[in-house]
């Protein structure tokens, strides 16, 4: 059915092995669009049937997955929902640090519960802009956790992948479990904060373990979207060097794309207001729409990415800054 309507009916024979049938359909298919689909199966002898299961409220989309810390998660505190937005699992406690329940595993609207599945406020206007500009539902799984560093996201149990004792497995084992490993598109990743305070090290190295592990247990992710944290209040004197490292991702790898936090709304000095965080979805998505849905509005989208710093005069009171060609700056 699409949408309560009778658009299909299939008929397949069961196969019996020690007294277990079997049976299959190979060629249903359902439309990625704004519609619902709902399946029901009987059993059918003769001309007696009996309605085995039903299942309803189906979509087809496309897969995402964001992480990264508090900027990422918005502290789980959104409320909007919509029947194409979807996630899946529940969200650990203490804001994502704590060890999952395995059992947690049920597909959700996203913020069905502001919390417990939570996508976070940027997380869940990504979705709406995708579904309101392109019609495509999504399911977007944020695996982000409060306090993290980048050794953090990074830790990996290579005995088992899926851990629930580490953030990285927590994350894994719900995208698994949705059993949407072989379709996640792009991930979403904003951190560093941790690093600009000093309370973790060593974020690129971290990032390149990082990087690795989605490329074995992720690999059909085509693009990053690696935000560039913001001119942070209190951070470290080195702080700056965490962002310069950040915005060398562009040019380090062919599948990153890195998205400036400076600028946005709302900022205190560490994370934003609502506004803030709609203004950075908004941002980003305009690459997902490039890299993704064959979108024209591709002028000026790319952050700024400085590329020399000279000096312009002979006494040496003039600086010039030169970007990619084509970008253009306000002052």
């Amino acid at each position: 059915f699409r949408n309560k309507q009778l658009i299909g009916y299939q008929k397949a024979p069961i196969t019996y092995t020690n007294s277990v049938g079997k049976f299959t359909f190979s060629s249903i298919k359902i439309k990625a669009e704004k519609a619902e689909y709902d399946f029901r199966v009987y059993a059918v002898r003769t001309k007696d049937s009996l309605n085995i299961i039903n299942r309803e409220n189906v979509v087809s989309g496309d897969v995402y997955i964001m992480s990264g810390q508090s900027n990422a998660t918005v502290f789980f505190n959104d409320a909007r929902k919509n029947e194409f937005c979807r996630t899946f699992g529940k969200i650990a406690g203490n804001w994502g640090i704590e060890n999952a329940n395995p059992v947690d595993t049920l597909w959700a609207l996203s913020n069905q519960d502001a919390y417990n599945q939570g996508v976070g406020t940027m997380g869940f206007e990504f979705q709406q802009i995708i579904l309101e500009k392109y019609g495509i539902p999504t399911c977007l799984i944020n695996g982000g956790f409060n306090w993290s560093s980048m050794k953090q996201h990074a830790t990996r149990t290579a005995s088992n992948p899926a851990d629930l004792t580490n953030g990285y497995g927590r994350m894994l084992y719900r995208i698994q479990k949705a059993g949407v490993a072989q379709s996640v598109k792009a991930m979403i990743y904003r951190q560093g904060e941790t690093e600009a305070y000093g309370e973790g090290s060593d974020w690129e190295s971290n990032f390149e373990i990082y990087y690795k592990n989605l490329k074995t247990d992720l690999p059909t992710i085509k693009q990053i979207y690696l935000f560039q944290i913001d001119v942070i209040d209190f951070a470290r004197p080195d702080a700056p060097q965490v962002r310069d490292i950040q915005r060398k991702q562009f040019d380090k790898y062919t599948n990153i794309q890195v998205v400036a936090s400076l600028g946005t709304l709302g900022f205190d000095g560490l994370h934003y207001t609502p506004e803030g965080y709609i203004q950075n979805a908004q941002e980003f998505t305009r690459l997902v729409g490039r890299d993704f849905y064959n979108s024209t509005d591709t002028d000026n989208i790319n952050a700024p990415n400085i590329r020399k710093a000279i000096f312009s005069n002979k006494e040496k009171t003039e600086i010039t800054l030169q970007f990619d060609n084509g970008q253009e700056l306000n002052w």
